[in-house]
């Protein structure tokens, strides 16, 4: 289905170029026929990653282990509810457990620490969060004695004990650095699940093919890594300390593997602000990266050239390519022809679509696959805004998402301001009644979107 609709790209887009050859016909053209090539890319994403076996490896061996907890000013009965779940950890050989806590609350720190001295586990605090969650993974493994460590973040509660016993053989290859599992939420209702449904397109879909390409990735937690790489390549102490970690792997030809099968489930985040500030928060660390990635750009082979554009640029793009498409569908259509009425529609429509039918492929209902684009739609402007800031070395606040807040009152309205603005333009120019005033009122919604969402906080 997403093809043949991705197939209508060709026919309008020759009709469009037909029509008219100014800047803007020709511009909207070209996101048309690349976002349809983009639409088509995923589905043979998905095609492939049902292919790709679960990928366990029984251990053979049983070297010592360290299971790390991370935690950043989280709720104390969570860490607990996570710390007495990561205790049931099976494993034969020596193991031992630690919570790393940045909490710059003294309150929960010294309660986090009756915690850890209940149940057994070493409480290490740092009363200064440098270098972030990478720095603190890095004060942990110049100390740790143990050959590996299985890292969780302090809201993930283990679901599976069999973890290392399922998925340590894969270490029997002395090449292999690290080993991740799937990641996912507890999800309760169509918005946790359209939230969650946001990422787990990467992680169920997107992570596992790269690992099947050679570029395995690991992601921040629900993963095994041996010490002796971390000794040859260290995090990069920035808010993606993750996906830095795995590019300085890649570049130092130590690889991964990944296990599609999920043993610990994460807290869901309960409001819109915190999924906001989630993601702004990753595409600014992201956009860290570039520098990176310009500094070892003629030493990289086309296909790790691909893997890193990708994965830096990618979410980049998305953004900037529904914003841009949104002023040019405006643009156009201030002197409509029915040529630029059936290229507005479909470049307005055709995301939305394609998304409806991939959530039909993953089992998903419409309204929970409706809600997913609408959330996705809703990081346009604070993707933009956080690369913007991240790009200018403009610092970035940073809190426990599941702690962070939303705004009360009318403090939605100031946080929304710019999508309100454009609601503003779309909905006025909709008026008078005209063939393409739906289009205007679809992107009207869309960008009001985001201030409902957060005054409704469910």
């Amino acid at each position: 289905m997403v093809i043949l609709i991705s197939l209508f790209a060709l026919p309008i887009s020759y009709i469009l170029i037909s029509s008219s050859h100014t800047p803007l016909v020709l511009l909207i053209t070209f996101l048309i026929l690349f976002t349809s090539f983009f639409a088509i890319s995923g589905l043979a994403y998905f095609l492939k990653s049902s292919a790709i076996p679960v990928g366990t490896s029984p251990a053979s061996s049983f070297p010592s282990i360290a299971v790390v907890s991370v935690s950043y000013n989280e709720d104390p009965e969570r860490v607990r509810k996570s710390l007495s779940s990561l205790k049931e950890m099976e494993w034969k050989g020596p193991i031992n457990f630690y919570l790393l806590d940045d909490s710059s609350n003294p309150e929960i720190a010294s309660e986090l620490e009756k915690i850890c001295k209940s149940l057994g586990v070493n409480f290490i605090h740092r009363p200064e969060r440098r270098g972030f969650k990478g720095g603190a993974l890095n004060d942990f493994f110049y100390n740790c004695k143990e050959e590996f460590a299985v890292i969780f973040d302090a809201d993930e509660r283990l679901e599976n004990p069999k973890m290392l016993m399922e998925c340590m053989g894969h270490f029997s290859d002395p090449q292999i650095a690290f080993v991740q599992t799937g990641k996912t939420t507890s999800a309760h209702g169509p918005f946790q699940k359209a939230m969650d449904e946001t990422n787990s397109t990467f992680f169920d879909v997107v992570v596992p093919v790269n690992a099947a390409e050679g570029f395995a990735m690991f992601l921040g937690s629900c993963g095994i890594i041996r010490k002796s790489s971390w000794e040859k390549v260290k995090f990069p102490e920035i808010l993606v300390e993750d996906v830095g970690f795995s590019f300085r792997l890649l570049q130092a030809n130590l690889p991964g593997r990944c296990v599609k099968r999920i043993y610990a489930r994460g807290e869901p985040m309960k409001t819109f602000s915190q999924f906001r500030a989630q993601h702004a928060r990753y595409i600014y660390g992201i956009t860290q990266l570039i520098p990176f990635y310009l500094s070892n750009f003629f030493s990289l082979s086309i296909k790790r050239h691909f893997f890193y554009f990708v994965q830096i640029f990618g979410l980049h793009y998305l953004s900037a390519a529904q914003f841009l498409i949104s002023l040019l569908v405006l643009a156009l259509l201030l002197n409509p022809t029915p040529e630029i009425l059936l290229g507005a529609a479909f470049a307005t429509f055709f995301p939305p679509i394609s998304v409806m039918v991939l959530g039909w492929l993953k089992g998903l209902s419409p309204r929970t696959s409706l809600l997913a684009y609408l959330l996705s739609f809703s990081l346009i402007i604070p993707r933009m805004l956080s690369a913007l800031k991240a790009f200018c070395g403009f610092k970035m606040g940073f809190s426990s998402t599941n702690n962070s807040k939303d705004k009360d009152g009318l403090g939605f309205l100031a946080h929304n301001i710019p999508e309100l603005i454009l609601a503003i333009i779309f909905i006025y120019l909709s008026f008078p009644l005209s063939a393409g005033s739906a289009i205007l009122a679809w992107w009207a919604l869309l960008y009001a979107g985001p201030a409902a969402m957060q005054l409704i906080k469910k």
